[in-house]
């Protein structure tokens, strides 16, 4: 079975951060909260697709490596875990994770463990989606000997890597960028 998704299709895969960024600027006392399940949601919905992507080209290629699996594997249970441990606790438990919006720099961190083996796990997943990923795929197809097979690994794989990857940069720079204007013309 081969799932492939157009450009349109991927860029649906952004469409519930984008809801969670237009939420945000509402202000109500759990905007925040459902902001960031939705931006988790979008972050497993691109994560798994990559991961599908990646293993179905480890699968088919000829180097099988078993440490690549696992680290596409992280990312994915990652985000699985993340969003209903998110989901969990803001719609069924309703604690928000902040007291309140605050506009502006945050008082506190509040860093504990579980903080900061959540932010460990998102660099990796960082790292993972736009580098290693995409290099172990580029790779393992330039040293394939036959050409008709680079080729159809290509059209199959690194294309849609490629294509996600650079998706994902336009929409956080769009959005980066959108929000600086917003944020410059509201004050």
């Amino acid at each position: 079975m081969k799932f492939k998704l157009n450009q349109g299709q991927i860029i649906l895969l952004f469409l519930p951060f984008i809801l969670g960024c237009i939420i945000l600027e509402f202000h109500y006392p759990l905007s925040f909260a459902i902001a960031n399940v939705l931006s988790v949601l979008s972050l497993g919905l691109i994560v798994s697709y990559q991961t599908y992507l990646v293993l179905s080209f480890n699968r088919l290629s000829d180097k099988k490596s078993t440490l690549f699996k696992i680290n596409a594997y992280i990312p994915f249970a990652f985000f699985c875990w993340y969003f209903f441990y998110i989901f969990y606790f803001t719609i069924v438990k309703t604690i928000v994770p902040h007291d309140g919006f605050v506009e502006g720099p945050l008082r506190t961190s509040n860093f504990n463990l579980k903080s900061w083996i959540i932010l460990f796990f998102v660099i990796h997943a960082t790292v993972t989606f736009y580098v290693i990923n995409n290099s172990f795929v580029a790779v393992t197809i330039n040293k394939l000997i036959d050409v008709k097979k680079q080729e159809e690994f290509r059209m199959l794989f690194l294309n849609p890597l490629k294509k996600l990857t650079w998706i994902a940069l336009s929409v956080f720079i769009g959005i980066l960028v959108l929000s600086s204007i917003y944020t410059i013309v509201k004050s």
